[in-house]
């Protein structure tokens, strides 16, 4: 377990709410019974043949699980892969550019500050991107 909490385990990392981040490492013929304890999840297959409740799923692919669903993951070859999820968010969220938030005037302070230079700089990074 990278991050929160599944399958029994809990991972050390704090985290700020329901969270699921796991990393899988299943053998050839593996069969894993993936639980509903989070409301969103999703699976993302780095390596290896994999089928989802009989259904292939596609190295370099992510797949949102449906809310609510057990779903069964059988290895059809040695399978890396990642799940992850946790709880729904609060509400929605808005993004522009590299700027994300639920309140759209809190994007728009901080595209502002952005051009006015007023933000603290990465450690060991010179080169400054402008607003496109």
């Amino acid at each position: 377990m990278i991050a929160g909490s599944g399958f029994c385990l809990e991972s050390p990392v704090p985290v700020l709410s329901p969270t699921l981040y796991a990393e899988l490492n299943l053998q050839t013929a593996t069969t894993l019974l993936i639980p509903t304890e989070h409301a969103e999840r999703a699976l993302y297959v780095l390596s290896g043949e994999a089928l989802l409740d009989g259904e292939p799923v596609e190295p370099h692919s992510l797949v949102i699980l449906p809310v609510g669903e057990e779903m069964t993951l059988f290895a059809e070859s040695d399978c890396h892969a990642v799940l992850f999820g946790g709880a729904p968010l609060d509400g929605p969220r808005r993004m522009n550019w590299n700027f994300v938030s639920s309140d759209p005037a809190r994007i728009d302070e901080a595209r502002q500050r952005w051009a006015a230079g007023d933000w603290p700089t990465v450690p060991g990074e010179s080169e400054r991107i402008e607003l496109p």
